[in-house]
């Protein structure tokens, strides 16, 4: 690998990323990089050490073009490439580079990277080429096979004899493709006939002919190629052969058409943007279509970005998200990018760049291709100017392009400028015309002339018209005449004046005074007055007016009611009213040689200071305080304080007033209030009040229980707002409506409401209307009473009463039946007897009757007796029940029935725990009623009731088992109902109700269960006393 010494010249900040590439990454060669950022210094360099190459940038101060005369100036053949971008190196400075002996010419571009790299093989080749031209004839054709342009030979018949190795590089043809083939092999078509006809004629004669020629690659594409063919003559002066050299200067030759195709759409645009009477939204969309046209893309818009939203407002291609008014979020779109960048952003393929395919740019509008750059308006990015297609891009988007598109967002922003200009100067004159106040412009002197004036100048001095005005010599509109004069000699002296107050007249004469401002103007040797004047005829003759009232005030401030203080932002008293005086008990001069803190006791001065501070010009506070008069004693004072500012000073205006009886009498009512609110909360019913919006303004302790809330959760919201039933909630607000609209009192007998745990009450509601204290507001006072308990009483008696009646009623028929066939039968005897000695009564017959008779009669006693147990039940209070020894119960209720149901067999099975449990006297009712049922719903021939009892903890069990039907699993829960059967069926199921009712009264349990073989087991779960029983 050949070893090189390179002098790189460029700006400093090039200097040092090139160097190091050349030296550390390339392997093109070895390379010794020295720097220099002068011309000077670059020269100084070639006469210490051999160079092999001179790299040349466009960052330098000088043009590049003078270091390469400076170097060739002393005779130096060493190669010389120039290194620049397509800012620094337009086609013109590349023509004039390689005119004046530049060797090669690399350009500039985004890729760092692979044009470093193309830089490193250009120097080696060049550094090659420039060895092998000083080598020996017997090295030429070495040289030349090496060499970095295509050379090739021909003979005379135009067949390729020799082709090196470049050949291939340039035109894609391998040299044994091209030997013996004709160079027609690269022809492009873009030359035609006569073209070759004159180079043949040229060559033929023995001429070098020199073009640039734009040949066809075998790959079909093509390239520019710098050419020189020159003819190989023999010994006798004959043409032998022809050798051609092509150097490809496609690069250059697309870099001067970019920049041709780029002057000529300026040149249009420029055209475009200059027209002065099409407006801006044609003027936008002819540019976008200049421009894609220019750079080849099918789409192209303008947007407007706006509080993280862009929005097109101009747009020409066929793509469904890119239409003039589409809005889309800023951060999925690509001129978020562009917004960021100082320089135009280039997208060349999104598909296949990983950065760019995940963008959400590319997932939403799908743009493979995208080249933008921002709007700027008057100094705020306005928005952006883009290009862009849904396909690859190739060429890429050259560096020109890129300006292109930047000169033409500058056009576009110069345009919105100068719109904007227009619009503000269009909104200034129809300002000028409308605004109340008169604008003017005038000749200055005592003969001056108006020159232009508004339509309120015409109106203040009541003209027929404007040109009246315009008529009329300035100084007839002055009340006097010579007072224009001195004003025109004061704005001479001094350029401007402001609100000088002038007495002045209208067309008719009649006076007014105006406030005049102007400035002077030159232009040239013109000069001009422009002004303007407001009518202060209103004012003045306020000030005067003010300057009566003000001695009126002085003597409302003296003989105010209230006390009154003038004081300044540091407390110190600047002036008092008689009131003040007398309030206190200080002399005038005592109080204006004291402090406000000397006065106010209620506030500390730093809290009076921290007040003050406060207090905006114009605004009123309203204080409390406390003055001490000049005894040491204190009163209660109320206080309005006004700030008012008197030639940039603050001052104070505090007017008092004592209000100790105001005191006293708040105090009582707030004694009221709280004894007031705590009867309130006493009171174990519901009491609210709620204003027309449906919110609590009032609300006792017994509705924040109800409700699970606080008073403070509960005031302010409304039942929508603390009820989960909407129906309740309707129906409360319907009730609230109905009385606040008729102001007439309403009561609601009973209505349902969900308590916070769920509990459901009735309540008895009484609401009346009334008007809220101080505001007047109608409003709606609500009395509530819990009537659940009461509720459920009345429905358990009217049940029981219904009961009662039903069987009642139903033994008293049987007992009326049987009575009427025993004394039907007895009547019958009797006849019988009368007729027939013989005749005798059938007793077993009667026997019959009177035994039903007795059983109805007994079971009419039973029903009474189990309905005044549950009536006395429904009526008991908790707080009644006591231990009660259950042995003893159990043993004498045994008894009991065993003695009125003789037929049936009650057995005790093993021993009664001597235990106590939780009930009352009732509890003989539980007892004799679960064998009663044991025993008259038995079927067997020999009713047989077990009766056991047993301590489970803090329990006591009471199980008794028959051998009757048994009982359905469906009807097992059914049985401790209100009846077994319906009201209107034989028998009642009171027994087995009373016995559930004061089984849970006692905190206990009652189920049924099926007996073993036969039955069923009735068994009551009793809590078991204790000793704090």
């Amino acid at each position: 690998m050949p070893s090189l010494r390179v002098l790189y010249v460029d700006g400093e900040s090039a200097l040092e990323p090139v160097g190091r590439y050349l030296e550390s990454e390339t392997d093109a060669a070895e390379f010794e990089v020295r720097t220099e950022a002068s011309v000077d210094d670059a020269l100084a360099t070639l006469e210490r050490v051999d160079i092999d190459c001179i790299v040349c940038g466009t960052a330098l101060e000088v043009d590049p073009l003078s270091v390469l005369r400076a170097v060739r100036s002393d005779d130096r053949t060493v190669p010389f490439v120039l290194f620049a971008d397509e800012d620094g190196a337009s086609a013109e400075t590349v023509s004039d580079a390689f005119a004046a002996g530049v060797t090669d010419y690399v350009r500039k571009g985004n890729q760092a990277t692979e044009e470093y790299e193309v830089l490193a093989r250009r120097i080696e080749a060049a550094s090659r080429e420039e060895s092998e031209l000083s080598l020996g004839p017997e090295r030429v054709e070495e040289a030349i096979d090496h060499a970095a342009d295509a050379v090739f030979v021909t003979n005379t018949d135009g067949r390729i004899e020799y082709a090196n190795g470049a050949f291939e590089a340039v035109t894609g043809f391998s040299a044994s493709e091209a030997i013996g083939r004709n160079p027609r092999i690269l022809k492009s078509g873009e030359q035609d006939e006569s073209y070759y006809e004159q180079m043949w004629s040229a060559i033929l004669d023995g001429q070098v002919w020199e073009e640039e020629i734009v040949n066809e690659r075998k790959s079909g594409d093509r390239y520019f190629a710098h050419q020189t063919i020159a003819p190989i003559v023999g010994e006798d002066g004959t043409v032998e052969k022809f050798v051609a050299i092509q150097r490809d200067v496609t690069d250059r030759r697309r870099l001067e058409q970019e920049i041709e195709r780029s002057a000529s759409t300026l040149s249009r645009l420029h055209d475009v943007a200059f027209e002065p009477n099409r407006p801006v939204d044609e003027k936008l969309e002819r540019l976008l279509e200049i421009g894609t046209e220019s750079l080849a893309f099918p789409i192209g818009y303008v947007t407007r970005i706006e509080n993280g939203t862009q929005r097109i407002v101009a747009a020409i291609g066929d793509h469904e998200r890119i239409q003039e008014g589409a809005t889309d979020p800023l951060e999925q779109t690509y001129c978020r990018h562009t917004l960021e960048a100082d320089e135009p952003v280039v997208v060349t393929d999104a598909a296949n760049d990983p950065e760019w395919e995940i963008d959400p740019a590319f997932e939403r509008f799908g743009l493979r291709c995208y080249v933008g750059a921002k709007i700027v308006v008057e100094g705020d990015v306005y928005g952006t100017v883009c290009f862009a297609s849904e396909e690859p891009r190739t060429p890429h988007v050259g560096q020109v392009q890129q300006s292109t598109v930047k000169a033409l967002a500058q056009w576009v922003g110069h345009e919105l400028e100068r719109r904007r200009y227009e619009c503000d100067l269009e909104r200034y004159e129809e300002i000028i015309e409308n605004v109340p106040v008169g604008v003017f412009r005038s000749t200055p002197g005592e003969e001056g002339a108006f020159l232009e004036v508004n339509d309120a100048m015409v109106e203040m001095f009541d003209a027929p018209s404007k040109a009246a005005l315009l008529e009329r010599p300035p100084a007839e509109c002055y009340r006097n005449p010579g007072r224009r004069a001195e004003f025109s000699e004061a704005l001479t002296e001094y350029g401007e004046l402001r609100n000088e107050v002038i007495e002045l007249e209208t067309f008719e004469g009649d006076p007014f005074y105006g406030s005049l401002s102007a400035i002077e103007r030159r232009d040239g040797e013109d000069v001009y007055f422009d002004g303007i004047l407001q009518d202060v005829t209103e004012r003045e003759r306020t000030k005067a007016e003010l300057a009566r009232s003000r001695e009126r005030l002085q003597v409302l401030f003296d003989q105010s009611p209230d006390a009154i203080i003038v004081h300044d932002s540091d407390g110190c008293i600047l002036d008092v009213n008689e009131k003040q005086i007398e309030q206190t008990g200080y002399d005038r001069d005592e109080l204006l040689s004291m402090n406000v803190g000397d006065v106010e006791t209620g506030l500390s001065l730093p809290e009076l200071r921290g007040i003050w501070e406060d207090l905006e010009p114009g605004s009123v506070l309203e204080v409390e305080g406390e003055h001490r008069r000049r005894d040491g004693s204190t009163y209660p004072v109320e206080i309005w304080v006004s700030c008012i500012e008197l030639d940039d000073e603050r001052r104070f205006l505090a007017l008092s007033r004592e209000i100790t009886e105001r005191k006293e009498r708040e105090r009582d009512l707030e004694l009221a209030h709280t004894q007031l609110r705590q009867v309130i909360d006493l009171v174990p019913d519901l009491i609210f009040a709620k204003n027309r919006d449906g919110e609590y303004i009032l609300a006792n302790e017994t509705v924040a229980d109800v409700y699970g809330r606080s008073l403070e959760e509960i005031e302010g919201k409304t039942d929508a707002e603390l009820l989960e039933s909407a129906a309740q909630v309707e129906a409360f607000r319907a009730d609230d409506r109905e009385v606040i609209e008729s102001m007439e009192p309403k009561h609601i007998p009973e209505e349902e409401l969900t308590a916070a745990d769920g509990r459901t009450l009735f309540i008895e509601t009484t609401k009346i209307p009334f008007e809220v204290a101080g505001t007047g507001e109608p409003a709606v006072l609500g009395y509530a009473r819990d009537v659940t308990e009461l509720k459920e009483q009345r429905d358990r008696l009217d049940l029981l009463n219904q009961v009662v009646r039903h069987d009642v009623r139903n033994d008293m028929q049987v007992v009326k039946g049987r009575a009427q066939l025993l004394a039907d039968r007895l009547s019958g005897a009797e006849a019988d007897t009368a007729a027939d000695a013989d005749a005798h009564l059938d007793l077993s017959a009667a026997e019959e009757h009177l035994s039903e008779v007795l059983e109805s009669a007994e079971e009419a006693i039973e029903l009474t007796k189990t309905a005044r147990d549950l009536t006395e039940t429904m009526l008991e209070r908790d707080d009644e029940r006591r231990p009660v020894a259950l042995p003893q119960v159990l043993t004498s209720r045994i008894d009991a029935i065993r003695a009125r149901y003789s037929d049936a067999r009650i057995s005790l099975e093993g021993s009664v725990p001597e235990a106590s449990v939780v009930a009352d006297d009732m509890l003989t009712s539980v007892v004799d009623n679960l064998l009663v049922n044991a025993i008259v719903h038995n079927d067997a021939a020999e009713p047989r009731v077990t009766v056991s009892a047993d301590v489970e903890g803090d329990r006591v069990v009471l199980r008794v088992a028959d051998n009757g039907p048994g009982i359905p699993d469906n009807r097992k829960a059914d049985v401790f109902g209100k009846g077994e059967t319906d009201i209107d069926s034989p028998g009642t199921g009171l027994g087995l109700y009373l016995v559930r009712t004061l089984v849970e009264q006692y905190g206990g349990d009652v189920w049924v269960e099926d007996n073993d073989p036969e039955g069923s087991v009735f068994t009551v779960s009793l809590r078991r006393a204790g000793d704090r029983e």
